[in-house]
Parts: C-alpha cells; sequence; structure tokens
C-alpha cells in the first residue's frame, strides 16, 4: 500500500524502488537526511540519460532545506518537515557511550571524520594531489586531512604538547588511501595517528575533545551533543563554489577556510 524509501546520492537501489513504486502506482514516501545535492538525490545517469525518480511525497528536515528545495524548482506541495529524527537519536546514543581510550596524561584527542567523494577516492592520493584536478567544492578528504596532520605537528613541536588524532574513513571510502595520507604528512613526535575502523562513530565523539571534518553528518552529531567542532573546507572559494554544509549556515560547527584559521 506505501513505500517508504531513503534519498541517498550514490546508490541505485533507493532510485530503484522509486521507480517501481511510482510505475506500479504505490504511494511512495521518501526521507531525507541532509542538506546538499537535492536534484541529484532524485536523479541517475543511465546509458548517457538523466532518468528522475521522484516520490509522491518528500520527507525533510526544516524550513532551509524547504527553502534551498523549493529554489531547485521541487514542488512545495511535494514536501513535508518531519524533522531530523537520526540526529535526535544519534545525540542519545553519544551520551550513553563511553570512551575507547584512556587517555594519557596532558594528551589532547581529536577525532577527524572524513567523507567518501565518488570519482576522487579511485585515484591515489599523489595523483590527486599532484594532478590539478580539483572536485567542484575545491578540496578532497585527503588534502584537509594533510594539511590537519601538518599544523598538528607544527603545534605540537612548539608547545611540546601530545596529541592523538583519530581517523575514522566514511564506510563507502577505501581506507587504504587515508592510510597512504596519514603515512606520507609530515608527523611530529608528539603527534600520534591512528586510523579507527571498528568503532562507531558515537564513541569516537564520547572520546575526542575536538572534532575535526568537512561535511560529514558526525560533525552535526557532535555539535549537538556538545562537543567543540570543526568544519575544515580549505580551498572552498568563489572559483569553487560556498559553503554548503547545514552545521555552518546554522552556526553548529565552526568553519575554517583558511591554514591560519586552522592553525589558531
Amino acid at each position: 500500500d506505501m513505500l517508504i524509501v531513503g534519498a541517498g546520492l550514490y546508490n541505485m537501489i533507493e532510485h530503484t524502488f522509486r521507480r517501481v513504486g511510482v510505475d506500479m502506482g504505490i504511494y511512495c514516501f521518501a526521507m531525507l537526511d541532509y542538506w546538499a545535492g537535492y536534484r541529484s538525490r532524485f536523479q541517475r545517469i543511465i546509458n548517457d540519460t538523466c532518468v528522475m525518480s521522484l516520490p509522491d511525497k518528500i520527507g525533510i528536515m526544516d524550513e532551509l532545506c524547504f527553502n534551498e528545495m523549493a529554489d531547485e524548482a521541487f514542488d512545495p506541495d511535494s514536501m513535508v518537515i518531519v524533522g531530523a529524527p537520526h540526529l535526535e537519536e544519534s545525540v542519545k546514543i553519544v551520551h550513553s557511550c563511553s570512551s575507547i581510550i584512556k587517555k594519557k596524561r596532558n594528551q589532547i584527542i581529536l577525532a577527524f571524520f572524513s567523507v567518501s567523494m565518488p570519482g576522487f577516492d579511485k585515484n591515489d592520493t599523489s595523483k590527486e594531489k599532484g594532478s590539478g584536478v580539483m572536485p567542484p567544492w575545491g578540496y578532497t578528504q585527503h588534502i584537509i586531512l594533510d594539511q590537519v596532520i601538518n599544523c598538528l605537528s607544527t603545534i605540537c613541536e612548539k608547545y611540546k604538547q601530545p596529541v592523538l588524532l583519530l581517523v575514522k574513513p566514511h564506510p563507502l571510502e577505501p581506507q587504504e588511501s587515508l592510510e597512504q595520507t596519514i603515512l606520507m604528512a609530515r608527523k611530529s613526535q608528539y603527534l600520534d595517528c591512528q586510523m579507527v575502523l571498528f568503532h562507531r562513530s558515537a564513541e569516537l565523539i564520547c572520546t575526542a575533545d575536538i572534532i575535526l571534518g568537512t561535511t560529514s553528518t558526525a560533525l552535526l552529531e557532535s555539535s549537538l551533543a556538545g562537543k567543540l567542532t570543526l568544519s575544515i573546507q580549505i580551498g572552498t572559494t568563489e572559483k569553487y563554489g560556498e559553503d554548503v554544509f547545514y552545521g555552518n549556515k546554522v552556526g553548529l560547527t565552526i568553519p575554517i577556510y583558511e591554514k591560519v584559521e586552522l592553525e589558531q
């Protein structure tokens, strides 16, 4: 009688179910969970043809999302504000977690949440950095992580401050590419970088003193849980487009656009 689906950017499953549901005359409801890429969520390029998969009704998070989607020519009558239940539940989970690491004396723990960038993850790290080909938003997760490690190394050396940086790959991201970035980056003797593969994001948020990333949903979760959270988007300029991250738009997270801001 009714089909309830997600609205992800990359997979074909939700797109296919929406298409089949509409074709069969089944009422279709799709739930959004992020404030970007609205049009791309309901279309796929198949055999060089753009195929749409609009549902009967779209559940959205808030008025900001409503206005942005209306600006992209979505039918206002097809949208209904239902909130962000996934974020509400995530904050509860963070507050129920325990630290996964026993902090050493005077140690500061930071967690970096990476993101998946299809079309760029497949390149090796050296090619991403040296080819001159850049995503539309002006940076890659590897470039940002490299800058974070270099900046932390300088600060650690200057103040002889021990820091543990926990790096969490996105579930769709090849971990080898981030491992290569960590290996190639300049690191201080006071800075320890570790990949975290098997712990939940909530556990890292609970463990860390400061949360770092670019546009990961984990940054929203951490800021709502009361953690100091930085959205680092060095490279975002007028040339590449404006910052579209929801946390920065509404003041939940602290945006970092320049290296000097990151150092500060």
